[in-house]
């Protein structure tokens, strides 16, 4: 009796550090999903902004073209 008591027990203890194991790996991979849609949000946004200046570039073309190196 005891020792079906200490089995059950035992197997008790399994599950709940196993369900410990899995919702932190959860988490975990929650936490990455996140981070990689922040950065895929990010290059979006860095390529409209680059979209905006070529427009302004191409808007103006003899801006930039020529340096006086001369002192």
């Amino acid at each position: 009796m005891v020792n079906g008591l200490t089995a059950q027990f035992s197997a008790m203890q399994q599950v709940e550090v196993r369900q410990q194991i899995d919702t932190a790996v959860a988490k975990k991979a929650l936490d990455t999903a996140r981070t990689q849609g922040d950065m895929i949000i990010n290059m979006i946004s860095d390529t409209a902004q680059s979209a905006q200046s070529a427009q302004r570039i191409a808007a103006e073309p003899h801006k930039g073209t020529m340096i006086d190196v001369r002192g």
